[in-house]
């Protein structure tokens, strides 16, 4: 096996990563490594993703902000997430995904019933307190909204929203996929709130002048 030489110029590691320089552009972190053996031969090692590594490869995918919001029993939650998605048609169904420690998860499992709320890009300050499991707007206390037929809370100010009532759920390493089948919905005009780089933005600030 020979250096791959058309497009590296170096390598070298260390315990925790593995770095390759690319000709052809920045610093670029790699999960093979090149190894020289002490008889000049050249090995190849394979090296795992660390959690670090993949929560910044992650980042680089834009966002949009929802809050998850909840109810049973006279209970009501809201949670920020960005781990949300449609999934087909036919059903029309959306999934969202929430930690088993999150207060959202009680809830929700009981209650079956979730509203998808995506922020406004003047909603961040919203986004951040319900990203935190104590604060008042977590409970939802000082929010405005209303409640939509499945009787899950609707963020007053929110430029899209989708109620939902549960259909599946699904098992996987520390989360459980809520998949929800939307009974009503909505949007307005307005920008989103964004999420890059473990950053919130606003699409205005990408515009061109």
């Amino acid at each position: 096996m020979s250096w791959p030489s058309s497009t590296m110029s170096a390598c070298w590691s260390d315990i925790s990563s593995i770095f390759i320089r690319d000709k052809l552009g920045p610093l670029r972190r790699s999960a093979v490594a090149y190894c020289v053996r002490a008889d000049s031969v050249v090995v190849e090692t394979r090296v795992p993703i660390s959690k670090d590594d993949f929560r910044q490869v992650m980042g680089h995918f834009v966002t949009g902000v929802t809050v998850i919001t909840t109810a049973h029993d006279g209970e009501v939650r809201g949670m920020t997430a960005n781990s949300v998605t449609s999934v087909s048609l036919e059903p029309l169904s959306v999934l969202v995904c929430v930690n088993h420690e999150a207060i959202t998860h009680r809830i929700l499992s009981a209650g079956r019933v979730f509203c998808v709320n995506v922020l406004s890009d003047d909603q961040e300050a919203l986004s951040r307190a319900c990203a935190k499991p104590d604060t008042p707007e977590a409970g939802l206390e000082g929010v405005l909204y209303h409640v939509g037929e499945t009787g899950a809370p609707i963020i007053d100010g929110a430029i899209a929203y989708l109620d939902c009532k549960v259909t599946s759920q699904f098992e996987f390493g520390t989360h459980t996929l809520f998949i929800g089948e939307p009974t009503e919905g909505g949007a307005t005009t307005g920008e989103p709130l964004v999420f890059y780089r473990g950053k919130y933005t606003k699409l205005r600030e990408w515009a061109p002048a």
